[in-house]
C-alpha cells in the first residue's frame, strides 16, 4: 500500500514546468543536434509524455480557469506518442517542443491567475 499523498495542481504544475525546462535545453542545442540524435529526439518524445500525463492530472476548474491552455493537445500528444510510438514524426515532435510547449506553459499563468507552483513553492516529488 502506497503512503504517498495525491499530487495537487501545484505538483502537476511543477512537472509541466519541469519537463519543459529539460525540452528548452535539448532543442537549443539546435535543430541540426536534434536530428542527428535519436536520444534527443527520444528524450524529448519522453518529456512532451509527461506534460501530457501531468495535464491529464490537472484538475477540471484548474483547466477551465485558463481557456488559453490547450490541454486537450498536451493529452492527445502524449497519446500519441504512447500508442503511436512506431509513427513518430520528428518533426512534429520539434514542432511541439519548440512552438507549442512555449506556449503551453505561458498559458499555465494567465493573466490575473497565479499558479498553484508558484504559490506552494513547487511539487513535492
Amino acid at each position: 500500500m502506497s503512503t504517498r499523498r495525491p499530487r495537487s495542481d501545484a505538483d502537476r504544475v511543477g512537472h509541466i514546468r519541469g519537463a519543459a525546462a529539460e525540452i528548452a535545453a535539448i532543442v537549443a542545442a539546435g535543430r541540426e543536434t536534434f536530428d542527428a540524435s535519436s536520444i534527443h529526439l527520444r528524450a524529448t518524445e519522453r518529456l512532451l509524455g509527461i506534460i501530457g500525463e501531468a495535464t491529464r492530472c490537472l484538475s477540471e476548474e484548474f483547466v477551465a480557469a485558463r481557456p488559453a491552455l490547450q490541454a486537450h493537445r498536451a493529452r492527445g500528444m502524449r497519446n500519441f506518442l504512447a500508442h503511436q510510438y512506431d509513427d513518430v514524426d520528428p518533426q512534429r515532435v520539434w514542432d511541439a517542443a519548440t512552438l507549442s510547449v512555449p506556449a503551453f506553459v505561458e498559458a499555465l499563468d494567465p493573466p490575473g491567475v497565479t499558479s498553484p507552483a508558484a504559490d506552494s513553492g513547487g511539487p513535492d516529488v
